[in-house]
């Protein structure tokens, strides 16, 4: 379950905490962009600890030509499907720098691998026009910066929350030059940094990950099918 709060409401909660409810000292607009950078730091947190919470799709439906642009809000890749039916799907290899031109001049019946290039999802073999491929991505954190009062955030767990409340203290105390308060506000969220990525590493990691996916794993058959692996893995 989501655990959300309205930008008010934070921003609410470390004037109270700051003891600075009928203050303009520090006014919203500043909070809101300190908020903007805790969250994101919060979200990267996240992300990089391999917990699947933030994810988007992207269709794609191919028109003959080996790229398409990436979405606008494009962060990193999870992954890329083609999808030749509603029930079914195979997942595309994705190729390092150094083998860009292993399908150069070439079409094929359907893309077997991938590379982010650019702002592109470029295909390889380029596919023919009409089929349907999927991207599995992260997009970018939100940029709160502007966001209304009544929009709503997803601070995650309970530690999230009170991760981007320490933050926003330290802006607060800082702005005031009250430096006992600020190493103490300091010090909250960097116990509460700590519990996040705990937390975030239990909930993501139940057992080992592998650290490629190979021929022998569980999930199917190595990319690029018939058995061609991309040489990431040696048995």
């Amino acid at each position: 379950m989501a655990r959300t709060f309205k930008v008010s409401a934070l921003l609410s909660r470390a004037r109270q905490r700051t003891d600075q409810e009928n203050s303009d000292f520090v006014t919203d607009a500043e909070l809101k962009g300190v908020l903007s950078t805790g969250y994101a730091e919060l979200y990267s947190i996240l992300v990089e600890s391999g917990m699947r919470y933030f994810e988007s799709t992207e269709a794609i439906t191919t028109d003959g030509g080996a790229t398409t642009p990436l979405p606008s809000d494009f962060l990193s890749t999870i992954g890329v499907d083609y999808c030749p039916s509603s029930s079914s799907r195979r997942q595309l290899g994705e190729l390092m720098a150094q083998e860009r031109n292993l399908y150069a001049g070439s079409g094929g019946n359907e893309a077997t691998a991938y590379a982010i290039v650019g702002q592109n999802l470029t295909f390889y073999p380029t596919p023919p026009s009409g089929q349907s491929y999927e991207l599995l991505y992260i997009p970018q954190p939100l940029d709160l910066s502007e966001a209304d009062d009544d929009d709503t955030i997803d601070v995650v767990t309970p530690d999230g929350e009170a991760f981007l409340d320490a933050y926003l203290q330290v802006e607060i105390y800082s702005k005031e030059s009250d430096h006992d308060s600020v190493r103490g506000a300091i010090a909250k969220r960097e116990r509460a940094r700590e519990r996040v990525e705990w937390w975030s590493t239990q909930r993501a990691m139940y057992e080992h990950r592998r650290p490629v996916v190979s021929e022998f794993d569980p999930a199917g058959e190595l990319y690029g099918y018939g058995g061609r692996d991309f040489g990431f893995w040696d048995r």
